[in-house]
């Protein structure tokens, strides 16, 4: 299952979370510190309570293909046995 965080006031995924980082002065970089349990939605600008939402997502159509080309992988380095109209073998 994926976790999803959706807002219950507009049924948006566009949720961010409250956070602080620390800035590192040797790396040069932020680095993140601790994260709160403060949801803000970006598209109604409510305020949401911290609640995980759980959805089943369809897999992608290459996500599909990917996952069928495993399952069926076809070995061409070693002959089928199958003959052409000419009779012959494709080994």
């Amino acid at each position: 299952m994926t976790v999803e965080f959706i807002c219950p006031h507009c049924g948006s995924d566009n949720v961010v979370i409250d956070a602080w980082c620390v800035w590192d002065r040797e790396a040069q970089d932020w680095f993140l510190n601790c994260v709160h349990d403060n949801l803000f939605c970006r598209t109604c600008e409510e305020t949401l309570e911290y609640q995980e939402t759980e959805r089943k997502i369809a897999p992608t159509p290459q996500q599909v293909y990917e996952a069928s080309r495993a399952k069926y992988r076809i070995d061409h380095s070693q002959p089928t046995g199958f003959r052409g109209r000419d009779g012959r073998t494709n080994a």
